[in-house]
């Protein structure tokens, strides 16, 4: 499975607003943020740095099918530390009890780390940079992951989305789509209207 493709922000909705299939999106809810969990493990060695794999088996195993490095933090799990903290901050589930806040923490501070804004744009799970491009779609992201974070690096990076410049040139598309989504949440104008 792709990480970035399990959204219960979307699924708690429609569990509640659908008029069919309610208890399916509710067990879909609580699978994505078990399957969240299981994606940050020693055993998968990210559990000091939050980087999660593009694509995992659903039990959290990094997987790559045969196209390259699907295995290591690229382009779509990007989206992950959003998704974490969209559904903190719609729902307040956090399932764990602290583990979304402690997931964002670890994650930020990774990048962090890494120099705020100079910070790479794929990993190995472990930490190991193998793209230096500071893109502006992970900024945006990281941006929304700091509605979920308890700590003071926080700020910094929804800062750094407000310097950011509208994305242009190549990849324009989906960084300036992930850079719309976040301007969207990061100011409270992206609302679950339930």
């Amino acid at each position: 499975t792709d990480a970035s493709y399990h959204t219960p922000i979307f699924y708690q909705v429609w569990a509640e607003k659908a008029n069919q299939s309610n208890d399916l999106f509710a067990d879909m809810v609580n699978a994505s943020r078990t399957y969240f969990q299981a994606s940050v493990s020693e055993e998968w060695g990210n559990q000091d740095t939050g980087l999660v794999p593009d694509m995992s088996t659903f039990d959290g195993e990094p997987y790559d099918k045969g196209s390259g490095d699907h295995q290591e933090f690229r382009y779509d799990a990007w989206r992950v530390i959003a998704m974490v903290a969209s559904d903190l901050e719609w729902f307040g589930k956090d399932e764990a009890g602290t583990w979304a806040v402690e997931f964002a923490n670890k994650y930020l501070q990774f990048f962090y780390d890494e120099g705020i804004d100079s910070y790479g744009s794929l990993y190995t799970l472990n930490g190991t940079c193998t793209s230096t491009t500071h893109s502006a779609g992970l900024v945006a992201m990281n941006a929304v992951g700091a509605l979920a974070s308890t700590e003071p690096v926080a700020y910094e990076f929804v800062d750094e989305l407000w310097d950011l410049a509208i994305p242009t040139g190549e990849g324009r598309y989906y960084n300036g789509m992930l850079y719309m989504w976040a301007l969207l949440f990061v100011s409270g104008d992206f609302k679950a209207y339930v």
